[in-house]
C-alpha cells in the first residue's frame, strides 16, 4: 500500500464460506479474523441469500418458505426443510447455515490465456504489420517470462486472430484465427523476454505469410498464449 497505493480487505476463518463473509467487514484495507466459535452469533440474523449458493433458486425456496434468515433455517427439522430443498441439497443447507462449509480451498491457476492485441487503421501490405508483429510479440514474450518464473508454466498454443476484408465492401469486416503448438524456442524458465521474442515473432510472421490471401486489408491483429501446463 505505501508503495502502490492499493487496498485490500481479508477475511480469514475455517472456511471459504465464512472468510468471505468477513473479508468486506474493514473495507478497504483491514483484516478481519472470524473465530469458529463466534460463526452461529455472525449467522443468526444473515439473509439466507448472502451465503455462498443460496443467492439464487435455492435461496428463492427457503424463501418462499417463511425462512428468511440462518436462524430461521437452523430451527427447521431435517425432514421439513427436506422438503424445502430436496434431499439432494439438504446436507449442505443445513451444514451451511450453521457455519460448515465441506468445500476443500482449491488455488487458482492463472489467467487462462495472455493476449497482445490492437486495432489499428487500415493495412493494406505485410509489410505495414512488421513492427506492430515486433510490439505485441515482445508484450506477449515478457507477460510470458514473468508467469513462467512465477506461476511455473508453459503455453502450449498461439493463436493468430486478425480482422480483415480480402473480399471487399462495407459489410466484410470479418475475424480469423489460427492456431498452432507454442513455439519451444520461446518457453524455458531460464530464458529472459528478449530471449523468448525472436522465436515468437518468427513464428506469428510464418502465420501471417500463410493467412497473406485472407489477412489483407487488415484493420486488428492479435497474439494469444493459451493452453498453459503447470510444470514439474
Amino acid at each position: 500500500f505505501e508503495e502502490c497505493g492499493y487496498t485490500c480487505s481479508v477475511g480469514v476463518a475455517h472456511n471459504k464460506t465464512l472468510a468471505k463473509l468477513a473479508s468486506p467487514v474493514n473495507k478497504p484495507n483491514g483484516l478481519t479474523v472470524l473465530p469458529f466459535g463466534n460463526t452461529s452469533g455472525v449467522l443468526q440474523a444473515l439473509p439466507v441469500k448472502k451465503l455462498r449458493f443460496l443467492g439464487g433458486k435455492l435461496g428463492d425456496r427457503l424463501e418462499a418458505a417463511g425462512l428468511m434468515t440462518c436462524e430461521d433455517v437452523r430451527r427447521v427439522e431435517r425432514g421439513a426443510l427436506e422438503k424445502v430443498v430436496g434431499a439432494r441439497e439438504l446436507d449442505f443447507v443445513w451444514d451451511i447455515v450453521r457455519g460448515v462449509d465441506r468445500a476443500p480451498v482449491t488455488p487458482k491457476m492463472g489467467t487462462k490465456s495472455m493476449l497482445a492485441a490492437k486495432n489499428f487503421g487500415i493495412v493494406r501490405a505485410l509489410d505495414g504489420l512488421l513492427n506492430l508483429v515486433a510490439t505485441l510479440t515482445a508484450e506477449l514474450a515478457q507477460r510470458l517470462a514473468a508467469d513462467e518464473a512465477s506461476e511455473k508454466r508453459r503455453p502450449k498454443t498461439l493463436v493468430l486472430t486478425f480482422r480483415s476484408n480480402p473480399a471487399g465492401g462495407a459489410g466484410g469486416w470479418k475475424n480469423h484465427s489460427r492456431r498452432v503448438p507454442f513455439p519451444a524456442e520461446a518457453l524455458g524458465a531460464r530464458r529472459s523476454a528478449a530471449d523468448r521474442r525472436p522465436a515468437l515473432e518468427k513464428a506469428v510472421l510464418r502465420l501471417l505469410r500463410d493467412e497473406e490471401r485472407r489477412l489483407l486489408p487488415c484493420i486488428f491483429l492479435g497474439v494469444t498464449a493459451t493452453n498453459f501446463e503447470r510444470q514439474a
